[in-house]
């Protein structure tokens, strides 16, 4: 609208406001481009009693969703699937496929980025070589005691997700502060 006034009115200062607002359009655009290209991101999701988090690198998205929820539609859209439209990804794939994954005992254990990731859920068993990690997933409120537990693993942060038992949590909160564990309760926050 600001060309075609600038060019029927003959205004050069119309013509440099439409030549600014075009540059800057153009600018907002690329930025967006840029970071939708080179965005790498781990969330793990706030679902009250599910289990969900990805790895997002570029438009490529690796998830690992619990079976019940994906057949949740509702939930999934407003959950999950919102945050997959504002991060524009094109392509899903199972985690445990695609990534550089391995089996410590019956844990899962996958590799991203230089970052290991180790999954403890009500299947976990203590490993019995001494691993350290970067993070750990608690999901579907294992038998998990820290004390013993940090005794042969050692991580950066521990991530508990929605899935687990708020009274087991609350437990979990207590050992964490008394071992001076770097935790993260997905309860209390979005994700």
């Amino acid at each position: 609208v600001l060309f075609v006034f600038a060019l029927e009115k003959r205004n050069k200062i119309i013509l440099k406001s439409f030549l600014i607002f075009a540059l800057f359009l153009s600018g907002s655009f690329a930025i967006k481009t840029y970071k939708t290209n080179y965005q790498k991101s781990f969330t793990v999701y706030n679902v009250p009693k599910f289990s969900a988090f990805e790895i997002t690198n570029s438009k490529n998205n690796f998830s690992s969703i619990d079976s019940l929820l994906l057949q949740n539609e509702s939930t999934m859209n407003f959950r999950i699937a919102q945050n997959w439209g504002y991060k524009q990804i094109k392509n899903q794939a199972s985690i445990f496929d695609a990534l550089n994954t391995s089996k410590i005992g019956k844990n899962k254990m996958f590799s991203y980025s230089g970052k290991k990731i180790l999954l403890i859920d009500k299947e976990f068993s203590i490993p019995n070589i001494d691993l350290k990690v970067d993070y750990v997933i608690v999901s579907h409120s294992p038998k998990l005691y820290l004390k013993t537990f940090t005794k042969k693993i050692t991580a950066t942060t521990f991530i508990f997700d929605t899935s687990n038992d708020r009274i087991k949590e609350k437990y979990w909160k207590q050992d964490c502060d008394s071992l001076g564990i770097n935790c993260y309760f997905v309860s209390d926050s979005v994700a």
